[in-house]
């Protein structure tokens, strides 16, 4: 190669990297691994809506364990005490008291965080993200965790 073709080729290079630097310089966001707003609002709300779903799981669970109960005590009252249906009331009231305190520490006293929520729903579905990603680090922070 010659002395011509080297200074051109690096003098390419060099109109490339003074660019790429300009342009990142003036948008400094460019080079973050973070996530954007509306990914984080987005995630958020998804991570929410499983908690809820799972909440509302424990809540039919519950119901179910209360008639399955309440149908061994109608048992009990009609035909008189048996050491299977007693076995079953333990049983179910252990079952029932452990999902029970699943749900309350999951699911109860989440007013503030499901206000919040309503708000963050609001703003992603209006667009406004950069608005919504305090309210998403909010709801973040009160979720509990593995959700």
């Amino acid at each position: 190669m010659s002395r011509l073709e080297i200074l051109l080729i690096t003098g390419i290079v060099c109109i490339v990297c003074a660019t790429a630097f300009f342009y990142v310089s003036q948008n400094p966001g460019m080079l973050s691994f973070q996530e954007s707003n509306e990914v984080k609002a987005k995630r958020v709300l998804k991570r929410y809506f499983i908690l809820v779903d799972h909440c509302l799981n424990l809540s039919a669970k519950k119901a179910a364990l209360s008639a399955a109960a309440l149908a061994v005590i109608q048992d009990l009252q009609r035909y008189g005490f048996s050491p299977q249906s007693d076995e079953k009331l333990s049983k179910n009231r252990k079952e029932f008291n452990e999902i029970d305190a699943q749900h309350e520490h999951l699911c109860k006293g989440k007013d503030d965080m499901s206000r919040s929520v309503r708000m963050l729903e609001a703003l992603v579905k209006i667009g406004d993200f950069d608005s919504a990603a305090p309210i998403a680090d909010l709801v973040e922070k009160e979720l509990p965790a593995g959700f």
